[in-house]
């Protein structure tokens, strides 16, 4: 199955929903499904945090979209 989820940042220090996400992201992922987690950079670039989040077992094999104002990238 393909999966997508949205929401506005990914940063561990905005709690809950951006928590939820990639756990929920990186456990869907590691049931072998094609998972993407695409995400504003609201609160600080993912390369800032992606040390932080790396964590989170299974986060590896999720695909982080970054939308900002096309400037964003793909991870």
């Amino acid at each position: 199955m393909r999966i997508i989820h949205v929401i506005n940042g990914l940063d561990p220090e905005a709690g809950g929903p951006a928590t939820v996400a990639a756990r929920l992201a990186a456990a869907q992922a590691g049931r072998g499904h094609e998972v993407a987690v695409l995400t504003t950079r609201r609160f600080r670039p993912f390369s800032e945090y992606r040390r932080d989040i790396g964590v989170v077992p299974g986060f590896d094999k999720v695909r982080v979209i970054e939308a900002c104002g096309g400037r964003g990238g793909e991870r």
